[in-house]
């Protein structure tokens, strides 16, 4: 590894020694917190958590924007040596319920905006819950109240490499989500993986609209915390917005996950952008034609496979790319590609990627309270990632397809078992199959088959009503396919092979053609 394991928390407060004026976070609305101000905010909210009861290992669930207090509570949970469980902020109903439940919280920190959603399940949560609030004005955390707050001693002894960091959800996508259990070692190798550190320094700005639920927005404050440099924070991620701010902040570093790619490009083009700061940048997938892209956007580029489990084990670094490879083992690691009993195949042939780390903590745990799963993914000694992959005779490893049953939308992996859960509660649909099918942008968009109780009083825009409120925004369908029946197979498993083949047909309704739009 590039860099000495060193559990963030403790990191941050040895910057905060070293360099306690350096700016550390900015946001695009003009705020900015020093090394100073993150530690004496971190140790501020450390303080409020213990007089909540919080102690070591037990776990604080998380529903905040990104944010200053997205990082700054991370912080603190880790001064107690606690475990965070960030949840997205889009959960609501039966999926908050059971992220929440799940992990047995002591405490949980929750935007005010999100509150309503928290007392819609009240009833259904563990008793005697904390519930600290951020965004009222009487509980606001103003700097002055951080230095006042946190100026004084805590007796805590900062968390260590192999302890846990937290436990961040998988989307779901071959049943209910996994709380993946992450060490501190693991976020560490995890972000010196994903955008090799080695040509950055602490003059670098690391521009991130992504969300501190996900790896991909906790990634850029490890990182620069590990250079000294500064993270950019946007609370989503706005292609209207993307080049202005870099410019306005000097932004040197991104991420373009998805289809952000080809908005940003487009409105590269019409912005007339000639030359930016930006000069790194990890894309995930990569481009078709890697050269390029560099050249359009004169960046370097590189490409990486991770997942939440893991760290990185494939990246592309910063060599030049001919194609759209993921990349080479990285130092430490080692990968395979395998038939469904573990065995190695021949290279060119596609097969699971199984990983596993030479050194210790570098990868997951294993999943919160799901010991089967665990056993599951951990066979023979080797993680399997669920993806197929191909590796050729020069070590380059290419991502095929997912084994798993998942839809991709807008940057986000939807589980189809969760968006089936909540489309059966509709009385007027018996049976319902959810997919995804191709979408302009390269995605997917969800569909699903139904059947319905009475095909000829079936109203598809009815049903979105009633999915809207109890469905994260991006997991609405957009199509919806009437049928008499879903095709199975011989053990009565639905055949979504043959839904996925058929696509959008003249009968599917179109969500965004019928005009039925949903709030966000």
């Amino acid at each position: 590894m590039s860099e000495p394991l060193v559990a963030l928390p403790a990191l941050i407060a040895q910057r905060a020694r070293e360099c306690p004026g350096r700016p550390f976070l900015q946001h695009v609305g003009g705020e900015s917190l020093t090394f100073g101000d993150v530690q004496a905010r971190a140790l501020v909210w450390a303080r409020r958590l213990r007089g909540l009861g919080v102690k070591d290992g037990d776990r604080v669930v998380v529903m905040l924007p990104a944010s200053f207090e997205a990082v700054t509570v991370w912080l603190g949970i880790g001064w107690l040596k606690a475990v965070e469980v960030p949840v997205h902020t889009e959960f609501r109903g039966r999926m908050l319920q059971y992220a929440i439940s799940t992990v047995a919280p002591v405490a949980m920190v929750v935007h005010a905006s999100f509150r309503d959603r928290v007392e819609e399940v009240e009833d259904q949560l563990p008793s005697g819950l904390q519930l600290a609030l951020v965004g009222e004005p009487e509980r606001s955390l103003q700097a002055e109240d951080a230095e006042r707050e946190g100026s004084g001693e805590l007796q805590l002894a900062p968390p260590q490499p192999h302890e846990l960091s937290g436990i961040l959800y998988t989307s779901g996508t071959t049943g209910p989500s996994k709380g993946v259990m992450i060490t501190w070692a693991h976020a560490q190798a995890m972000s010196e993986g994903c955008v090799p550190l080695e040509p950055l320094g602490s003059d670098d700005a690391w521009y991130s609209p992504y969300p501190l639920f996900h790896a991909s927005g906790k990634i850029p404050v490890y990182s620069m915390a590990l250079l000294g440099g500064r993270v950019v924070i946007r609370e989503r991620f706005d292609g209207t917005a993307f080049w202005g701010d870099i410019e306005h902040f000097r932004c040197t570093i991104t991420m373009m996950i998805g289809a952000t790619a080809g908005y940003i490009a487009a409105r590269r083009v019409a912005e007339k952008v000639t030359d930016s700061p930006l000069r790194f940048v990890l894309v995930s997938p990569p481009p078709a034609d890697p050269p390029a892209f560099e050249r359009e956007f004169g960046v370097r580029i590189c490409s990486t496979f991770n997942m939440t489990e893991i760290s990185a084990p494939i990246s592309s670094e910063w060599r030049p790319m001919r194609n759209r490879t993921c990349g080479r083992v990285r130092a430490g690691y080692e990968c395979r590609i395998v038939n469904e009993l573990d065995e190695e195949l021949p290279d060119g042939t596609p097969g699971e990627l199984i990983v596993r780390s030479e050194a210790p903590w570098r990868l997951t745990l294993g999943y919160w309270n799901m010991p089967e799963k665990t056993v599951e993914a951990w066979r023979n000694g080797w993680f399997h990632t669920g993806d197929v992959c191909v590796k050729t005779s020069d070590g380059e490893f290419f991502f095929v397809d997912r084994l798993k049953d998942a839809i991709r939308r807008r940057g986000e992996n939807i589980s189809s078992m969760e968006v089936e859960a909540v489309v059966i509660e509709y009385e007027d649909v018996q049976e319902c199959a959810a997919f995804g099918v191709p979408a302009d942008d390269g995605e997917e968009e969800v569909k699903i088959a139904v059947v319905a109780a009475d095909p000829d009083s079936f109203d598809p825009a009815r049903l979105i009503e009633f999915l809207a409120p109890r469905l994260p925004r991006f997991m609405v369908p957009r199509y919806v396919e009437v049928v008499e029946s879903l095709p199975r197979t011989a053990t009565e498993k639905v055949q979504k092979d043959a839904l996925r083949a058929a696509g959008v047909t003249a009968s599917t309704w179109d969500r965004r053609a019928a005009g039925v739009e949903v709030a966000r």
